[in-house]
């Protein structure tokens, strides 16, 4: 079995008693809602790495408010064929964003658009379990 780890950076922004989440588009979590974020390149900061994911994900500049925290998850998932295991490294923060246009197209590497999500609707089924994890951490739902 193929093993890989990934260590991200991810935005939770909320408005309205909606979430910001993107649509992923492959890898373990494919047809699930995520927070939008990413990979930090070599050599970017944590903030750096979280502004760049957004404009890519979302076409949208935020405001980083404060640190949330971080979690991980190790999902068993198959890559084109091929039984993989990847331990999801994820670190968070909260942030504001800073327009009312998101991109609700796919960007053509990660994500299949852009969406707010009713607070109330978002769910262990619907949501990556490594977003829901942190989720259900940070607004103490039960």
């Amino acid at each position: 079995m193929k093993q890989n780890k990934h260590i991200g950076i991810y935005g939770i922004c909320e408005k309205d008693e909606q979430i910001l989440f993107i649509k992923k588009s492959r890898g373990p979590y494919k047809g699930l809602f995520d927070l939008p974020g990413g990979g930090i390149e070599f050599g970017e900061n944590l903030e750096e790495a979280l502004y760049r994911e957004f404009q890519e994900e979302i076409g949208a500049e935020i405001e980083i408010k404060n640190v949330v925290g971080n979690t991980d998850y190790l999902s068993v998932w198959n890559d084109d064929g091929v039984k993989t295991k990847t331990h999801h490294i994820g670190l968070y923060y909260e942030v504001n964003i800073l327009s009312e246009n998101i991109k609700t197209d796919a960007d053509g590497h990660d994500s299949d658009g852009a969406f707010w999500i009713q607070k109330k609707n978002i769910q262990k089924t619907n949501v990556s379990p490594i977003a829901y994890k942190i989720l259900k951490e940070y607004f103490r739902w039960k």
